[in-house]
């Protein structure tokens, strides 16, 4: 490999390339672009290049079949797919093709670079091991091949986790948050039973807040509570194969079976744990479900903590409401007492109708501040005879 790697940039759009170009050539990297992917492949036939960096979507050779042409001119030529619709879908399919990393847009300059630095990297190393193993006998890389395979399976993960990630961080309702919350866990995992415990502010007793599924009436409190106290996942694939939790198990009424369980941890403040068991098929959680959720766990965490200030915020403007519509009702004895009446009623109203817990608190929201416009009506309006 040359001194200054080469690298060959294609995107049908201009900027993209010029703002690429300017950020890897500080780093000696010799750079090429190309807006069509036809011409990049005549550029690459006449002079292969050390790294290639693609977006999917061009007019005529789409990002797809440019990708595989390139593998199949040069297998170990390093080819990062760069996409503006980063999906499951788009990420598994630009893999199938032979991508050996994806970089959804927007990016960030300095993540590309290290992407860029790795392929080089690992170019090399997949060259050095090739001269090595011809020299001994003309084996083909399986444990290479077998490390690719590996990349691949991580990006594909890493697509997941991100996906899910956009939508929780755009809930702001604890309640919701929490319930696609345990949606995305059995997803990922396969648990038939997931819990979320939150934590006390300022303290690391937990209380369970969301929960689906599971054979037991109250999830393992004594297994999320030791996870809180480490602050550390923990992957049991068999309860009968770990001795050292099997007392702490027993006392949440578990005598086998297979758990997951990882801290919610932003900054240092502990938010709470993520609670699994019981996987579909009876199979037992691996370190794939691990790391799934620990990518996740962070994510999540923050967008709990964001929940909870938002549900701050609301209660003390709330509080204000309510001491307004307070304010008025001393104005008239007899409103006296009247919202107070009226939330209850709503409330017990909106149980009745099985409306969910969020909705119950924003009925019996509304009904205590309903008559709070009567402040802009005048006493002599609201007192005539």
């Amino acid at each position: 490999m040359r001194n200054e790697p080469r690298v060959l940039i294609v995107d049908d759009e201009p900027k993209i390339c010029k703002m690429l170009a300017a950020a890897l050539g500080r780093h000696r990297y010799r750079i090429e672009t190309c807006h069509d992917a036809a011409a990049a492949l005549d550029r690459f036939k006449n002079d292969p290049f050390d790294v290639v960096i693609s977006d999917l979507r061009m007019p005529g050779v789409n990002g797809f079949e440019f990708i595989q042409r390139i593998k199949d001119l040069s297998p170990t030529t390093p080819v990062l797919a760069i996409t503006g619709h980063a999906t499951t879908e788009t990420a598994v399919r630009a893999i199938q093709s032979g991508a050996d990393d994806f970089i959804p847009k927007p990016f960030n300059i300095a993540d590309v670079r290290k992407l860029v630095q790795a392929a080089v990297r690992n170019r090399a190393a997949i060259e050095e091991a090739a001269a090595q193993a011809e020299a001994r006998e003309p084996t083909p890389a399986e444990a290479l091949i077998q490390a690719n395979a590996r990349l691949q399976d991580r990006v594909a993960e890493l697509l997941c986790v991100h996906e899910a990630t956009q939508t929780l961080m755009a809930d702001l309702r604890l309640d919701s948050l929490l319930e696609s919350a345990l949606a995305t866990v059995a997803s990922l995992t396969g648990a038939r039973a997931v819990a979320i415990f939150l934590a006390e502010r300022g303290r690391d007793k937990l209380t369970l807040a969301a929960r689906r599924g599971g054979r037991q009436a109250v999830p393992g409190r004594n297994l999320a509570e030791w996870v809180a106290t480490h602050r550390v996942p923990l992957l049991i694939p068999s309860l009968s194969e770990q001795p050292d939790f099997q007392e702490i198990a027993r006392s949440d009424g578990y005598d086998d079976g297979t758990f997951l369980l990882v801290p919610l941890n932003v900054q240092g403040e502990m938010m709470g744990v993520l609670w699994a068991a019981e996987r579909n098929g009876g199979q037992p959680f691996d370190e794939r479900h691990l790391r799934l959720l620990v990518d996740l766990a962070p994510h999540l965490a923050l967008a709990i903590r964001n929940a909870h200030q938002v549900a701050r915020v609301n209660e003390s403007a709330f509080a204000a409401l309510c001491a307004l519509a307070q304010s008025l009702e001393e104005r008239d004895q007899y409103l006296r007492g009247h919202s107070a009446r009226v939330a209850e009623y709503a409330s017990r109203l909106a149980r009745e109708l099985e409306l969910s817990p969020g909705a119950i608190q924003t009925v019996r929201q509304a009904a205590l501040i309903h008559d709070i416009g009567h402040l802009a009506v005048s006493d002599s309006i609201l007192g005539r005879p």
